[in-house]
């Protein structure tokens, strides 16, 4: 049970890094507008993936 939990923290942490990344336009170095926008969405869809993946395992308990 923990470990879906932190699986779901992760998937929390994965999304507000995208959002992070949209609205400070920096990872690690200085990004363009575009690409803030497309490494920031595809963080915040992982974040969502993950914590998808998550609840549905805590819901089944098939983990």
């Amino acid at each position: 049970m923990i470990r879906q939990v932190i699986y779901v923290f992760m998937g929390f942490l994965y999304a507000g890094m995208g959002v992070f990344v949209i609205l400070r336009e920096w990872f690690l170095t200085e990004l363009t507008p575009v690409a803030a926008k497309a490494l920031g969405i595809l963080f915040i869809a992982y974040g969502t993936f993950r914590t998808y993946r998550a609840i549905k395992a805590i819901r089944t308990k098939d983990f």
